[in-house]
């Protein structure tokens, strides 16, 4: 028998809002893996909450950088796009350790301008925006 697909038990921008003040907590404890991986969790989970909100496709990190472009280009707000690149480099320590203390603070603080950037764009747009390009070489072209 086949069972409905299971809801997220607390919504996206929640989980955003916590995985946040848990990369703060873990960077306080010393601990630089996790805090790299909560604050990027934080940023993936916020991006998400707007591809639902737009009916958007949100599954992979494919479709989360596809959903940072476009909506840095419907707001006419490069920094979310910029930001989140830089994002992807707490994604990458989280498996090499190369980071100091003293970076991940900046980008932890880099995050939350992020965070502030992509809530600003989502209530910007309008109530339907299109969705976007899935298509890599679209960025640019």
């Amino acid at each position: 028998m086949a069972t409905a697909p299971q809801r997220p038990i607390e919504r996206r921008s929640v989980h955003s809002e916590r995985l946040m003040r848990h990369a703060w907590e873990r960077l306080e404890r010393g601990d630089r893996l996790q805090a790299s991986e909560k604050c990027w969790g934080a940023v993936a989970h916020a991006l998400k909450a707007v591809s639902q909100r737009y009916g958007w496709r949100h599954r992979t990190h494919a479709h989360n950088n596809a959903v940072a472009a476009h909506l840095s280009d419907l707001a006419s707000d490069d920094m979310i796009y910029i930001l989140y690149s830089a994002m992807e480099a707490l994604h990458i320590n989280y498996y090499d350790d190369l980071k100091p203390e003293t970076e991940l603070r900046r980008f932890l603080a880099a995050a939350e301008d992020l965070l502030r950037h992509v809530a600003d764009a989502a209530n910007a747009i309008g109530p339907n925006p299109p969705a976007p390009s899935y298509n890599r070489r679209a960025r640019g072209a």
